[in-house]
């Protein structure tokens, strides 16, 4: 599968723009809006205060795809998501969207060449329950 197969955006698909315009916006055009009507133009910044609007979901069930030897850093992932590290307190308390796994639900691939057939296989094998995002 090529890239323009995942994602088909051809040139068409933009509005050209002047050289001269290149790397130029409104300063206000910078500007993100976050929790309670907070502007900050550092999204991280920003997310310290907290995110617009948490999920409109309260049962999000997250799992992981990765190749075997990626073990260690999925793990390791998954501690920062649930305990945070340093300035980073977590997933929930950084977007306010609940950070839930299941054990076992995760899919480790092995062919690092072309994973999409274990994958695929895998995701078949899973059961998604309908009240799950």
């Amino acid at each position: 599968m090529t890239e323009k197969e995942i994602i088909p955006i051809d040139s068409k698909s933009f509005i050209p723009v002047e050289e001269i315009k290149v790397n130029s916006v409104k300063d206000e055009s910078n500007e993100l809006l976050f929790i309670n009507g907070t502007i900050d133009i550092v999204p991280f910044n920003g997310m310290k205060k907290g995110p617009y609007k948490g999920s409109d979901y309260s049962k999000i069930q997250f799992f992981y795809i990765f190749h075997e030897g990626h073990k260690l850093i999925a793990q390791t992932l998954h501690e920062y998501f649930t305990n945070g590290i340093a300035s980073f307190k977590g997933l929930y308390k950084f977007v306010r969207v609940p950070y839930n796994t299941v054990g076992n639900f995760s899919i480790i691939f092995k062919n690092k060449d072309n994973p999409l057939p274990e994958i695929e296989r895998e995701l078949i094998k899973r059961e998604f329950k309908q009240d799950v995002q």
